[in-house]
């Protein structure tokens, strides 16, 4: 069989580009100029959410498009780039790469091209929360609560009143809502509501599966859930973790499931980094971001295990209606609250461990958030749900001061 003279392709998004890599194949450290042809073929009917990795087996490059036939420069000894500009946003494609010597190309790489503004970098995510703590007479600090497996810092901004927090948490999913909610909101809140901040205080920990979130921002298609160990981490939490659960029809013992709740309790450092973030912060309740692609709406789910608690429900109820209440002042319909958070998750944790109201925020009933679910959120769809989140996290806020 013919062995193939290049290997190893694959993909990245590097601000808007498409950064393909390929190695020579062989021992030669250093193999020279290599001629190759470069093929590419869009894939508007991917759908996120709803098609991953298998889409793009068995694809094949006869009806891709050439985009590049020449020579390219080793990198570094026997890596090779190509570059591609002429991608659009929003877009989905298969690539495809072919040495001269070759008689079929190897591939498909896929990528999709994301907006900057809607799924933020690492970069942006830094510079942000170092803005959030910039001479401002010591009202917030950046704290770093833990690491990623990767090893990338977990940091969260801490600001207020400190013997009275609020915690609001993101992308404990990959895929889901995370810091381009809640870092303007501590940004606002922070600059503009100082008063506020003297009777009562938030702590955001914005990013907590960032490794993951990062492979998204460069182009991975498919919605990603787990961390990089394939944990799911709300399944990871110290609070029933021994129970098997069985939500989506899956099975979270299972090391294939996208539920698969790891091989002990808190096994995560991403688990661990949250549960520290706790110790530390102290909060009196805790929100923590869900749904899809950056956006999150207002269904409110709490511990399964709190069901027949109903003086914590009562409590824990009055927090969603306030939080809601902030985000939709003049609501007409009923608040979307259930005891749906799953063993091993996060409110669950909180509620076993503190008796502190937490929880999953969710999706909920507004069509406008709809564009999401297939990773076609827009800037202006982002900045309607950064406000309404501003107001929510100002109105618990508010209630925790007592004004």
């Amino acid at each position: 069989m013919h062995r193939k003279q290049i290997m190893r392709l694959s993909g990245r998004v590097v601000d808007g580009a498409v950064s393909l890599t390929f190695f020579a194949a062989g021992d030669k450290d250093r193999p020279g100029p290599m001629s190759v042809r470069v093929y590419r073929e869009e894939h508007p009917t991917f759908t996120f959410g709803k098609d991953y990795e298998e889409y793009f087996h068995g694809l094949d490059a006869r009806s891709a498009q050439e985009i590049f036939a020449g020579t390219l420069e080793p990198l570094n000894g026997r890596k090779f780039e190509f570059r591609d500009a002429t991608t659009a946003v929003g877009g989905t494609y298969a690539y495809w790469v072919r040495h001269e010597q070759d008689a079929a190309p190897l591939g498909p790489a896929a990528l999709r091209v994301r907006d900057p503004q809607v799924w933020w970098t690492e970069a942006e995510i830094e510079r942000r929360l170092a803005q959030i703590a910039e001479p401002n007479g010591g009202l917030a600090e950046v704290v770093t609560f833990g690491r990623t497996i990767e090893g990338r810092p977990l940091r969260g901004v801490v600001a207020g009143n400190r013997e009275r927090l609020a915690g609001f948490v993101g992308l404990v999913h990959a895929g889901e809502a995370g810091p381009e909610l809640l870092i303007p909101a501590a940004e606002r809140l922070v600059s503009e509501h100082a008063d506020l901040l003297q009777g009562a205080g938030l702590a955001v920990l914005p990013c907590v599966n960032l490794d993951n979130r990062i492979r998204l921002v460069e182009g991975v298609p498919w919605y990603l859930r787990r961390n990089v160990a394939a944990v799911d981490l709300n399944r990871n939490f110290d609070a029933g973790w021994d129970v098997t659960d069985h939500m989506y029809g899956l099975d979270s013992t299972d090391h294939d499931s996208e539920t698969y709740r790891g091989p002990a309790p808190a096994s995560e450092p991403e688990t661990q980094a949250v549960t520290d973030f706790v110790a530390q912060c102290r909060p009196r309740v805790v929100f923590s971001m869900h749904c899809l692609a950056s956006i999150c709406g207002d269904s409110f789910l709490t511990a399964k295990a709190a069901r027949q608690d109903t003086a914590f429900l009562a409590e824990a109820r009055t927090w969603a209606e306030t939080y809601r209440h902030g985000m939709y002042p003049n609501a007409t319909r009923d608040l979307a609250f259930s005891c749906g958070c799953s063993t091993g998750s996060l409110p669950g944790w909180l509620y076993q461990h503190a008796r502190i109201p937490g929880f999953d925020l969710e999706l909920g009933t507004n069509e406008d958030a709809r564009p999401c679910v297939t990773d076609q959120a827009t800037p202006e769809l982002l900045t309607t749900y950064q406000a309404r989140h501003l107001g929510g996290m100002r109105a618990v806020l508010q209630r925790l001061a007592g004004t």
